[in-house]
C-alpha cells in the first residue's frame, strides 16, 4: 500500500480541521508544496469552517480521485456525510463469497432507501443530506 504526498497533506489538514485549529488546516492547505498551489496556483483558503470544508471536498474530488482511485473520496465523503442519499455507505460482500458460504445474493442502496439500515443498526444507506441531494 502507498499513500501520495498529497494524500497525507489532506489527511493532515482535516485532521487538524476536525480539531477545530482552523489556522492550522488552512496552513496545511495554502503551504506552496501543496499540488492546489503549485500546480493549481489557486488562492489561499480561508481559515474558517466552511471554506475549509468546502476546500477539502474539492480537493479530495480532484486531487485524489485521478490519482488515487475513487476509494479515498468516498470514505471522505462518508466521514463528513456528503454521500448522496441511496448511495451505499458500505461495499456489499462479492456473490462469489456470498455462494461459498451458502448465503443469498442481495442488492441494496437507491434513492427509494436512503436511511435504510443494516442488519446490525448501522447504516447501510445514506441519508438525504449528502453535499447534492437526489430528485
Amino acid at each position: 500500500m502507498y499513500f501520495l504526498a498529497e494524500e497525507i497533506r489532506l489527511l493532515r489538514a482535516e485532521s487538524k480541521f476536525w480539531l477545530k485549529d482552523y489556522n492550522g488546516a488552512a496552513d496545511e492547505l495554502n503551504t506552496g508544496e501543496s499540488a492546489r498551489k503549485a500546480n493549481g496556483l489557486l488562492h489561499d483558503i480561508q481559515a474558517t469552517p466552511d471554506s475549509l470544508g468546502d476546500a477539502l471536498h474539492y480537493e479530495y474530488a480532484i486531487e485524489i480521485d485521478g490519482a488515487g482511485g475513487t476509494f479515498v473520496p468516498f470514505t471522505f465523503m462518508r466521514r463528513n456525510d456528503l454521500l448522496q442519499d441511496g448511495t451505499p455507505t458500505q461495499f456489499p460482500i462479492p456473490q462469489v463469497q456470498l455462494e461459498l458460504v451458502g448465503l443469498d445474493t442481495y442488492t441494496f442502496g437507491g434513492k427509494d432507501y436512503f436511511g435504510e439500515k443494516g442488519i446490525y443498526g448501522e447504516c447501510a444507506t445514506a441519508v438525504n443530506n449528502g453535499w447534492k441531494l437526489s430528485l
